[in-house]
């Protein structure tokens, strides 16, 4: 769509209706968010859009129709005679947005504000000026912080501590954006990792999606792109732990507690020990009883799992077999059937150790 539009040098315009920004902004302030996502869907916004030149070209979305309700669009179309189609879909409670839209803002309005939809959308439009007043500064304290040395970037800590907390972290997300271009899968956690370094020591670090590692360095902060790790093998005893210095995690196998750690997996194995290895070419998997063993290359782009974060993930293997990839299902072979015999709880923890 973005590319035809691009193409003819267009506009793409959406249906959104002060409705959708409603439920947006429910779903975001349920779920967490800062004033980014609490600002909700802009009238206005660019996309890039790749072409076969070296610089990627803009397609402008723009949305006419926030200020109105989806009853007020309906209204108008049938006093006009215009045709429309309704989505069988969005009657589906189970999905999140349907929930909200059909039982969540009924009630609201019912206990709290008959005028919900325009209050929250209103509440919107302030989360926008709040969201672009701290880039803008944002902007501007970066300048002040930073030292670029080729293709690294090095902020000061101590620039940076002197501005208030809110601009701290939205000073690291631009600094983020500038290095890698865009702030695709960077949350909350991530930038409060990066100011936990204020107070590290020299030589600490925290590692972001795509290959990005921020380091400090004595009292600035280093933005750098990592080097894909070394291919590693480890033994690992059951119980016991592993540090896998090359992708800086820790692997424990124990017996399974009263409570499974969050995060932890349950795998039913025979045996003292596993092999904890990253992934080789030709690598197969098989993640459900119901479907045959597959390149595990082909689930990695299946599950949009970026490149530079594959060679990253730990697999565990008994006798030259996959039993588990991080992030994954276990292999259903291993997979717990009721009992707890023979069951391992494995834990995968990022540390980095001096």
């Amino acid at each position: 769509m973005f590319e035809l539009a691009q193409k003819s040098q267009s506009q793409v315009a959406t249906g959104h209706t002060l409705n959708d920004q409603a439920e947006t902004f429910l779903m975001k302030l349920m779920r967490g968010s800062g004033p980014g996502g609490l600002a909700g869907i802009r009238p206005l916004r660019v996309n890039s859009v790749e072409t076969a030149g070296p610089e990627p070209a803009e397609t402008a979305v723009v949305r006419p129709l926030l200020e109105r309700t989806g009853g007020e669009v309906i209204d108008y179309l049938e006093e006009t005679g215009q045709s429309y189609r309704k989505d069988s879909s969005n009657l589906d409670l189970d999905l999140d947005r349907n929930w909200v839209r059909h039982r969540l803002i009924p009630l609201l309005e019912d206990k709290l504000n008959p005028a919900l939809l325009q209050t929250l959308h209103r509440t919107a439009g302030l989360f926008r000026e709040v969201e672009d007043f701290l880039i803008l500064q944002a902007r501007e304290d970066l300048k002040r912080c930073k030292v670029n040395e080729g293709e690294e970037t090095k902020v000061s800590i101590a620039e940076l501590k002197r501005l208030p907390a809110i601009l701290q972290k939205e000073v690291v997300r631009q600094a983020i954006l500038e290095f890698q271009g865009d702030l695709a899968n960077i949350t909350l956690q991530h930038v409060t990792e990066i100011l936990w370094l204020f107070e590290a020591s020299s030589g600490k670090e925290v590692h972001l999606p795509r290959g990005v590692k921020v380091q400090r360095e004595f009292d600035e902060l280093r933005f750098s792109r990592e080097d894909p790790p070394e291919d590693f093998s480890y033994e690992l005893q059951i119980p016991g732990e592993v540090y896998v210095r090359e992708v800086h995690k820790k692997v424990r196998a124990r017996k399974p507690s009263t409570e499974q750690k969050a995060g932890a997996v349950l795998i039913r194995l025979q045996g003292d020990s596993l092999r904890v290895r990253n992934r080789r070419p030709g690598d197969y998997y098989c993640t459900s009883a119901t479907s045959s063993a597959r390149k595990l290359k082909q689930l990695f782009q299946k599950e949009k799992i970026p490149k530079s974060q594959r060679a990253k993930l730990i697999i565990l293997e008994l006798d030259q077999e996959i039993v588990w990839v991080e992030g994954f299902p276990v292999h259903p072979q291993y997979q717990l059937s009721g009992s707890q015999a023979g069951a391992v709880e494995i834990e995968v923890s990022f540390e980095t150790l001096p």
